[in-house]
């Protein structure tokens, strides 16, 4: 199986990003209450919806990223799981949706840990009533949410559950941070710097919940390895290695 040619989803590189995140928390500070954040869409989206499907595919975005603008060229503005995916030959019968949460740094709405916006997902997936196999796209966070999402599954013994684990076969990782990020710990430093600006809330847990060495994350690696064992999925990784410029948009 062949993943085709997408749209790079924005994504940290090395104190580049760090600098761009910090930026971007005071360009927005500067704003003003008139500044205004746009509240990413909750759930699941479905972008190809064909009649007969022989798979379903999942994707999640990471920290201030959205179900759809993270999966968008900025300049061709084609989304990836609608207009690129679904073309090809693999994934014709695909079901694509996008899964969305409220993974704003500042201007959040939201209070919810990687375990709870895990719950929602697998919510959503029993609710669907779907039986196909099913693979996760995941950027950045995203991934650690799939991972989470699935540990829960394998933990929870209820049918419906086990029926949705058995169900996962894959999950593909786009930069994820299994071992924490570093531009977390500068993303914190500006989150605590704009708490003393009264009309910003910023979502500190999810920023320190990807953190480098914290716990959580290495509990849920170790028992990602105990699903892996399991022998159900199969992980593919893609990793960037190059240094690029970033814009002042926060780039997660």
């Amino acid at each position: 199986m062949h993943l085709p040619h997408q749209s790079r989803p924005d994504s940290p590189t090395q104190n580049h990003g760090c600098w761009s995140l910090f930026a971007s928390c005071f360009t927005s500070c500067l704003g003003g209450p008139g500044v205004k954040q746009r509240r990413p869409n909750e759930g699941l989206t479905h972008f190809h919806m064909p009649e007969n499907h022989d798979i379903t595919i999942v994707a999640i975005h990471g920290l201030a990223g959205h179900m759809e603008r993270t999966w968008t060229h900025k300049t061709t503005n084609n989304i990836w799981l609608k207009d690129n995916l679904p073309f090809a030959d693999d994934f014709k019968n695909a079901r694509i949706y996008s899964f969305g949460y409220d993974a704003n740094l500042i201007g959040s709405q939201s209070v919810a840990t990687i375990g709870q916006i895990a719950n929602n997902l697998n919510q959503s997936l029993i609710d669907m009533q779907d039986t196909k196999p099913l693979i996760f796209v995941c950027h950045s966070l995203g991934g650690i949410i799939a991972k989470s999402a699935i540990i829960q599954t394998k933990l929870k013994h209820t049918e419906a559950s086990q029926n949705l684990y058995r169900r996962i076969r894959g999950i593909v990782f786009f930069g994820t941070p299994h071992q924490g990020s570093e531009e977390a710990d500068l993303g914190t430093l500006a989150a605590n710097t704009l708490r003393v600006v009264p009309f910003f809330r910023v979502n500190k847990k999810l920023i320190k919940s990807i953190q480098r060495d914290k716990d959580g994350l290495s509990e849920i690696s170790e028992n990602f390895v105990n699903c892996l064992n399991d022998g159900y999925l199969f992980v593919v990784c893609f990793y960037e290695t190059k240094m690029i410029l970033l814009s002042k948009t926060p780039p997660f």
